[in-house]
């Protein structure tokens, strides 16, 4: 199963998932109510009478997300934090594309551990934005409706007043309490373990470092990201 490339933005390919893969990894609304919202995307066009997501979606939904990591690299490089974990001296292994989570193949953006984990229910958008989103090719104008219309579109459970809402993104993906805000952008960093020839794990003390640095820079990340988009920003390190 491989992707589709359906065009150049930002100089950049924008790759769609297959649907064979999307039915793999993103939730059914039949399992979880919060998901994907069949009957406003039915509205909008996007899917047909089966409740399950077309091409038309995840397109207009990959070149979301390409919007809005271009609209939030305009004001900070995620690149960044990863040249950091360079200058630590730790040999920081990027995962073989084989071992990738689902997010993080649709969600780098040329980065090579930091990836979007939320996902953009973009049925949530006007009728308008939709019509800007599928037809326009002027990026700076998908940036600003990405801009404007993000904060809706990643909330897990629009109909959630509750200031924490508990939602299980992974299970066993990180240590510690899983309950991640409602509305929060949610970001991960993952590494692979740094292995001889023989496939050997070099060091299990680097490891354990490295894991405690990648700890303390997502700490960095997530409250630097939080000041700057004025927006909660919950960022986790994937864990093996």
């Amino acid at each position: 199963m491989s992707s589709e490339e359906v065009g150049v933005m930002w100089g950049n390919k924008v790759l769609v998932p297959t649907l064979e893969e999307a039915a793999t990894f993103i939730p059914s609304r039949l399992i979880d109510p919060s998901q994907f919202d069949y009957e406003l995307a039915r509205s909008h066009g996007l899917i047909g009478e089966s409740d399950s997501l077309t091409k038309d979606y995840l397109t207009a939904q990959a070149i979301y997300k390409a919007a809005f990591y271009q609209y939030l690299k305009k004001m900070i490089d995620l690149s960044k934090y990863e040249k950091k974990l360079d200058e630590t001296g730790y040999i920081f292994v990027s995962m073989p594309y084989d071992h990738q989570h689902f997010y993080q193949r649709y969600g780098s953006f040329g980065n090579r551990f930091i990836f979007f984990r939320n996902n953009f229910f973009i049925e949530r958008l006007h009728s308008n934005d939709l019509k800007i989103l599928i037809e326009t090719s002027d990026e700076d104008v998908l940036v600003g409706l990405v801009g404007r219309t993000f904060k809706d579109v990643i909330r897990v459970n629009p109909s959630s007043n509750t200031d924490k809402y508990s939602y299980i993104y992974d299970t066993g993906v990180f240590s510690g309490s899983t309950e991640i805000l409602n509305t929060a952008l949610l970001i991960y960093m993952a590494f692979d373990l740094e292995l001889d020839e023989a496939g050997e794990l070099i060091s299990i003390e680097n490891e354990k470092v490295k894991e405690k640095l990648a700890d303390k820079l997502a700490i960095q990340m997530q409250e630097e990201l939080t000041k700057i988009l004025e927006h909660p920003v919950v960022v986790r390190v994937w864990n093996w």
